[in-house]
Parts: structure tokens; sequence; C-alpha cells
């Protein structure tokens, strides 16, 4: 009788261990779509202060660096041959002038890197006011200013007023390169001027009343420093005619527009919010 019994007994023990066996056997459970996994992981990082700055602010963090070097680099080049060229004179010649004669090409060089690097800080400027005030015009502003740098490098002024060494001692006759040259910066600077009262506006919505006033400020001080050149002067086309407004204009322009770039570098980097 025993011996008959066993077979059902074993079966049974047999289903009962299946079923055990099955219910700690863990089935796998299917990842969610890829997109998902995206977002998700994208979330996780926005809301971690912790987690590694994306690839798109660090780009951001560059072009907006190279605006910040554009400046400083320009002045202190532009400083150190015109403390050392034979002839060269503050009050009676511009930057510009730097970019003739043999060494000429030192200064061009310098129009040309500047340019590019402010062209950097432009779009540098776009990414990080996307969205905000200012986030348009801007860019363009800054932009129009690096590519007058860009036309004062490849067209070249005309000699005159004593320099290089050898030159007329007057104006000379524009040639058409020195009419472009003439135009292109004449209103890339004034568009970096207004610029500084775009970014005011911006630092005033962004509850930044400080930078905002040192905004106002810079943009006043260097559009009356531009149009002082011609009061400073007799206004003659002659040997008393006075640019170093002209020169304190564009160490304090280009000084602030790097400042400005540095700034929005620190608030990228930092995180911070508004406008």
């Amino acid at each position: 009788m025993a011996t008959g019994h066993a077979p059902g007994r074993d079966r049974a023990a047999a289903v009962r261990g299946a079923v055990s066996s099955g219910a700690r056997t863990r089935i796998p459970r299917p990842l969610p779509p890829r997109h998902i996994r995206r977002t998700v992981m994208t979330t996780n990082q926005l809301a971690d202060p912790a987690a590694p700055a994306s690839a798109v602010t660090i780009a951001t963090g560059r072009l907006l660096t190279a605006g910040a070097v554009a400046g400083p680099l320009f002045i202190a080049v532009a400083l150190a041959q015109a403390f050392t060229r034979e002839g060269f004179d503050w009050s009676r010649h511009p930057t510009s002038m730097l970019a003739l004669g043999d060494l000429g090409w030192i200064q061009i060089t310098n129009f040309v890197v500047a340019a590019a690097l402010f062209f950097a800080s432009a779009v540098g400027i776009k990414r990080a006011l996307r969205g905000k005030s200012g986030g348009t015009w801007a860019p363009i502003l800054v932009g129009t200013f690096a590519v007058a740098l860009f036309t004062a490098g490849v067209f070249p002024t005309d000699a005159g007023l004593g320099f290089p060494p050898g030159a007329p001692e007057g104006f000379p006759e524009f040639s058409w390169h020195g009419i472009v040259h003439a135009v292109g910066p004449t209103i890339g600077i004034n568009a970096l001027f207004v610029s500084f009262f775009v970014f005011a506006r911006f630092f005033t919505r962004s509850k930044q009343p400080g930078w905002a006033l040192a905004s106002v400020a810079a943009g006043a001080v260097c559009i009356a420093l531009g149009f002082s050149v011609n009061l400073t002067g007799t206004g003659e086309i002659g040997n008393e005619f006075n640019f170093l407004p002209l020169w304190f204009a564009m160490m304090t322009g280009w000084s602030y527009m790097s400042l400005l770039a540095w700034k929005l570098h620190s608030r990228l980097t930092s995180g911070g919010q508004g406008g």
C-alpha cells in the first residue's frame, strides 16, 4: 500500500517544488524606451547641483572666455606698438595707423585675432542670453563690432599725418580701402557702445542694479569720448587734430566688453538665472 502511493506523493512534491521555485525566480523587467531613459537622466542631472556641466554649457563658457581675453589682448598689443613705433604720436595718430609700415602686419594680425575672439563671444552671448532680455540685440551688436574689427584689419587706412615716417604731414586723400576702413569700424564701434545699454536692460531685469549702472556709464563715457575727438582739436585737417579721446574710448569700450563677457561666463558657471 505504501509503495503504491509513492508515485502520487512524488508528483505532488514535484509540483510544489516547481511552484516554490517559480516564486523565487525573478523575471527581468523590460527597459523603458531609450528616449524615456534619456529624459530621466537629463532630469536627474538638472535636479542634482553636483551633476557635471553639459557639453553645451562648457562650449558656451569657452566662447565667452574668448571675449574676456579679446579686449586686454588687443589693448596690450596696441599699446606696446604705440610706445615703440618710430614716429607714432597718440594725439595725432589713431590705432588704425599702426597697421601701416613694415611692422604694420602686427596690428593687422591684432585686428583679425580680436575680431575672431569677439565674434566667438557674440555667439556665446547669444547662447547665454537665449530667452532673456537682450538675447537678440546684444549678440547682433557685438557681432557687428567683431565684423568691423575684421574689416579694419583687411582694409587698412591710408598713410598720413607723418606716419609712417616719410608719409605726408596732412590727411591723405582717401583710397577705396581707406573709405571702407573708415566706415566699417565707425559703425562697429558705435554698435559696441550701444550694446552696453542693451546689457544694462538685461542686468536691470536680472535685478543687478550695479552692473546695469556700470553698463550705462560705460556706454555714455565711450560715446562722449568719441564725440569729443572733434571738440578737443581744431577740427581742421592738420596737425592739431587730437585722437587721444578716441584712444581712451577704445580702451574703455574694449575693456568693459571683456568684463561683460567674463560676468556672463560667471553667471553661466554658477547657474545664474533671471533676465
